[in-house]
C-alpha cells in the first residue's frame, strides 16, 4: 500500500500538458518538479497560516448582568462596575474596635483600689511626697482619663461611621482596602490630638487661673493668730528648696518620686520609694510624669499595700500584654495615644458590595480563534493560494530549468583554386 502511494506520488503530474504528445521529455520533468513544489509549497502554506490563524487573539466586550461578589473577584482588572448607590456610609461595612490599655481595665482604676489607698481626712497629714496623702487623687485622675479616653474614641468613632465613600465604580477589595486604611490612619492620627489638646486646654486654665489642690501639694496654709486672726499661704518647693525655680508658684509640673515618708522631730525620711511614680503640685501633672512600672511587678503592689490600712489584695498587670507601650512608658506618651494599645479593623467586601449594590458590569475579554473560524478562514483562501501557486511555480520552475541551447560554430570554407 506505502509502496503504490510512493509510486503515485512520484508520477503524479498536475501540470500535465493536453497534448501529451508533443511534450518533450524536459518539459515532462519540469512538470513534476513543479508538482511536487506545489504541493510542498502549499502545504507549508496551509500550515503556516493555520498556525498564525490560531496564534491570533481577539479582544471582546462581554456584559455580566447582576453580578455576584465571587464573579467580580474572579474578573479582569479592566471591570467596570458603576454603583448603584453614589455614596455609601463606612458603617455599613468597616467596624473599628479601639483596645485601650489595660490600666483602664485593670483593678487600679476601680472603687475599690481608690478606697483602699485613701487614708481620708489624715491626706493632709502627710508630706507633701507621700503617696497616701496624694495617691488616691491621682488614680481618680487616670480613672476619669480612662473614661476621657474612651468617651472621645467612641465620639471620634460615630464620626468616622458616618462619613461616606464617594466612588461611581466599584472598588476591586485591594483597593478598597488600601483607600480605607487611609482613611484609618487619618482617623488614628487626628482623635489623639483631639483628646491631647482638651487635656492641654484643662492643664492651661488650671495654671492660668492659678487654681490649687486641696490636698496641700501647692501651697501650706497657717493661721496665726497674732491679734490680727492672720491666713498665711505659703507656695511649697519640692526638691532643693533653696532653688526658687522649684517652687510651684513658677511651674505645676514640679514633682518628686512618691512613695511612704515619715515625719519625726520635723525631718522627713523615706521609708520606700515607689519606682517612676511622682507626686508633684498637682495630681493630674505629676500623674502624667509617672511611669506604671512599680504596678507590674506583685512585690512592688504587695509592699506598697503594707503600708497602707487595707487588708485588700490586688492583682499587678501583665507586661506580657504589652504591644505598644513598655512597662516604662510615662501616662503622658500613654495619653498622647489616647490611651489605645492596638485598633482592630475590620473590612468586609461582602457588605461593601451589597451596599454598591451593580447591576451590570463590562469587562474585555481576550480569546484566540477556534477551530471553526480557522477552518473557515482557510477554505476561503484556497481558490486564491491555488491559483496564484499554480500558475507562479510552473513559471519559475520552467525559467530555472530553461534548456540549454548548443551553439555549432561553422568552420571556414577553404576554397583552392588550380592556375593552369
Amino acid at each position: 500500500m506505502v509502496c503504490c502511494i510512493i509510486s503515485y506520488l512520484r508520477t503524479l503530474n498536475i501540470f500535465q500538458s493536453n497534448n501529451t504528445d508533443n511534450e518533450d521529455q524536459h518539459e515532462i520533468e519540469n512538470n513534476l518538479i513543479a508538482t511536487r513544489v506545489y504541493l510542498i509549497v502549499l502545504i507549508l502554506t496551509f500550515i503556516s497560516l493555520t498556525f498564525s490563524l490560531s496564534l491570533i487573539t481577539q479582544t471582546t466586550k462581554v456584559t455580566l448582568r447582576y453580578p455576584t461578589v465571587e464573579q467580580v473577584k474572579t474578573l479582569p482588572l479592566d471591570l467596570q462596575c458603576p454603583c448603584s448607590r453614589l455614596s455609601i456610609i463606612y458603617g455599613t461595612f468597616i467596624t473599628l474596635e479601639a483596645r485601650f490599655h489595660q490600666i483602664c481595665s485593670s483593678d487600679f482604676i476601680s472603687e475599690r483600689w481608690i478606697k483602699a489607698i485613701y487614708s481620708g481626712r489624715n491626706s493632709t497629714h502627710f508630706y507633701q511626697g507621700d503617696f497616701r496623702g496624694i495617691g488616691s487623687a491621682q488614680f481618680q485622675v487616670l480613672a476619669s482619663l480612662c473614661q476621657l479616653s474612651q468617651n472621645n474614641v467612641e465620639d471620634g468613632l460615630s464620626s468616622f461611621y458616618d462619613t461616606s465613600l464617594i466612588n461611581t465604580q466599584t472598588l476591586f477589595e485591594d483597593l478598597l482596602k488600601a483607600t480605607i486604611q487611609v482613611s484609618i490612619q487619618q482617623f488614628n492620627t487626628t482623635v489623639p490630638v483631639t483628646f491631647k489638646s482638651q487635656l492641654d486646654l484643662i492643664n492651661k486654665l488650671i495654671f492660668g487661673n492659678q487654681l490649687i489642690s486641696g490636698l496641700r501639694t501647692i501651697v501650706d496654709v497657717e493661721y496665726i493668730n497674732n491679734g490680727e486672726s492672720n491666713i498665711f499661704a505659703n507656695y511649697l518647693s519640692y526638691g532643693n528648696s533653696n532653688i526658687t525655680e522649684n517652687q510651684c508658684v513658677t511651674d505645676y509640673n514640679i514633682g518628686v518620686l512618691s512613695g511612704i515618708y515619715n515625719i519625726s522631730n520635723n525631718e522627713t525620711t523615706i521609708l520606700f520609694h515607689i519606682p517612676g511614680f511622682l507626686s508633684g503640685c498637682m495630681p493630674i501633672n505629676s500623674l502624667l510624669q509617672s511611669t506604671l512600672e512599680c504596678f507590674y511587678n506583685q512585690t512592688c503592689i504587695d509592699k506598697l499595700l503594707s503600708y497602707l490600712s487595707t487588708n485588700e489584695t490586688f492583682q499587678a498587670m501583665n507586661e506580657t500584654k504589652q504591644t505598644l507601650f513598655p512597662s516604662k512608658s510615662t501616662i503622658q506618651s500613654i495619653i498622647n495615644d489616647i490611651m489605645v494599645e492596638e485598633w482592630i479593623s475590620n473590612i468586609s467586601y461582602e457588605k461593601y458590595f451589597n451596599q454598591c449594590a451593580p447591576i451590570s458590569c463590562t469587562y474585555s475579554q481576550i480569546q484566540r480563534h477556534d477551530f471553526i473560524y480557522i477552518l473557515i478562514e482557510i477554505i476561503s483562501l484556497v481558490g486564491g493560494i491555488t491559483l496564484i501557486l499554480g500558475i507562479s511555480i510552473p513559471i519559475i520552475i520552467q525559467f530555472i530549468r530553461k534548456p540549454k541551447i548548443k551553439k555549432i560554430k561553422s568552420k571556414p570554407k577553404i576554397s583552392c583554386k588550380i592556375e593552369s
